[in-house]
């Protein structure tokens, strides 16, 4: 038998166990679920990123919020369905837990094709860092990038003489005010100039692919949104009928049951 969390066992519980088809595990001693009940577009909303024989998948987040109004308008209009400017009208970029500021070049392809990529900036304010001297404030980072990475790059530039108008670099994120990095600029140098240089030499620029491979039906696809969007529906729509047949099911048997104890009073 697979092993599987509480979690996993309630969801089964919920439509029952009959009702969710099985296969063997790897090494064929064991079985395992083929697909769990899921509540939430799992894919949409966290994303996900792997590497499999032959293929990959990177998939960005999105708003839960965003993605609820994406599938409405997807189950809403059908005939014909929806225009991806009228998808990313509800739905308009992923949005990542570190923040930062998404350059919109490639995302509608993205969406419409399922295969793209995007640039992230980092979130950066031009402004007096002490009483002479000028500054950057980094607020946001791109997905997967942290300070300490972007300090590092900063200082091994300035060692190599690449960033020459930086005069130090300091982490001062806490958890009161969040991630804050903060680079003081030398005394006449003018500090938009060195942002640009930051985003072109450093990881406060990065690029992120979207790739989204998913298995549909057990094989393995290139879907945009509108295709993410209808296989949620066609998933929770599976759930709900197969849920009803086995709530039915067990309503029978208990109604079997009951018209035996009829039978029995009525002899006794």
């Amino acid at each position: 038998e697979c092993r599987l969390t509480s979690a996993a066992m309630d969801m089964i519980g919920e439509i029952g166990e009959d009702t969710v088809d099985f296969r063997s595990t790897y090494d064929g001693e064991g079985s395992e679920p083929i697909a769990l009940p899921a509540l939430l577009p799992n894919l949409l909303v966290n994303g996900v990123s792997g590497i499999a024989v032959g293929m990959a998948t990177n998939m960005a987040p999105h708003n839960l919020g965003e993605v609820y109004e994406a599938i409405k308008l997807v189950m809403t209009k059908r005939r014909p369905k929806p225009t991806i400017e009228e998808l990313m009208a509800v739905l308009p970029a992923p949005d990542f837990p570190s923040g930062g500021v998404i350059i919109d070049e490639g995302l509608r392809d993205a969406y419409l094709t399922g295969r793209g990529s995007i640039r992230v900036r980092a979130r950066a304010e031009v402004g007096q860092v002490s009483a002479r001297k000028q500054g950057i404030e980094i607020t946001e980072l791109p997905y997967l990038v942290g300070p300490e990475r972007v300090i590092a790059k900063i200082k091994e530039l300035m060692l190599a003489g690449r960033l020459s108008g930086i005069a130090d670099v300091k982490n001062l994120t806490d958890r009161h005010h969040g991630l804050r990095i903060q680079v003081e600029c030398k005394t006449g140098v003018n500090p938009h100039a060195v942002l640009t240089e930051l985003f072109r030499l450093t990881p406060l620029e990065e690029t992120f692919a979207i790739n989204n491979v998913v298995l549909v039906d057990g094989e393995p696809r290139t879907l945009g949104l509108h295709d993410l969007c209808q296989a949620y529906v066609d998933h929770r729509l599976d759930v709900v009928v197969r849920r009803s047949r086995f709530r039915l099911g067990k309503a029978r048997d208990r109604l079997h049951i009951v018209e035996g104890f009829l039978v029995a009073l009525d002899a006794i």
